[in-house]
């Protein structure tokens, strides 16, 4: 069965949508300005952006340059998720741990190699992630209640729309896609309490 999708969700992959051959590299995507000219990760005030830039980094030397130690997996880019669900305050948090699951994605369907493969843990950190977001734009909106500012501003009330929406989508999406998964014999796509609290949440 095809698996429903939002436009803003990349869909997981099931595992009749894997090539039949593995290409020997694949190329790492554009990365952000994360590290210096030694190509070792650079120092972040953030803990997101720390383990961001270090993942950045792993993936580097993996797909260019062919150093099997650094390889990232799984537990990489979870980490690195919930560091975003962890970031208090950062509107951006779902936006970049949805980004993480989408490379997540493309690496696994590109190679077949279950390392990359998102799992229902990765989708909850995902979903807490978006969470962080929502409260961080929520906190703003209090900070602005209690200053007395204009909640007229049309910036902030087209963020704060956009990220809830955004949020929504993402949930619907990602929380269909596990279950139906879970539904055709993933285990590893099995939604757990944790996952279906963050989703009711949001």
């Amino acid at each position: 069965d095809e698996l429903p999708s939002s436009s803003a969700v990349t869909a997981l992959p099931s595992s009749s949508s894997l090539p039949e051959e593995t290409p020997e590299k694949i190329s790492a995507p554009p990365l952000p300005s994360t590290k210096t000219s030694d190509d070792t990760p650079k120092i972040s005030n953030n803990n997101a952006d720390k383990a961001r830039a270090l993942l950045d980094w792993m993936e580097v030397q993996y797909h260019e340059h062919g150093n099997d130690h650094v390889k990232p997996s799984v537990i990489s880019y979870s980490t690195c998720i919930n560091a975003y669900a962890r970031s208090v305050g950062m509107t951006a948090a779902g936006h970049e741990a949805s980004q993480l699951m989408e490379r997540m994605i493309r690496y696994h369907i590109l190679s077949g190699d279950n390392e990359w493969r998102p799992n229902a843990i990765v989708v909850t950190a995902v979903l807490k992630a978006w969470m962080t977001s929502i409260n961080a734009i929520n906190a703003q909106q209090e900070l602005r209640d209690s200053n007395g500012d204009d909640n007229n501003d049309n910036e902030f009330v087209e963020e704060k729309q956009k990220t809830f929406d955004e949020a929504a989508a993402q949930c619907r999406s990602l929380l269909t896609q596990i279950c139906l998964l879970y539904r055709h014999g993933d285990r590893w796509s099995q939604p757990t309490k944790v996952t279906l609290a963050a989703a009711t949440e949001l």
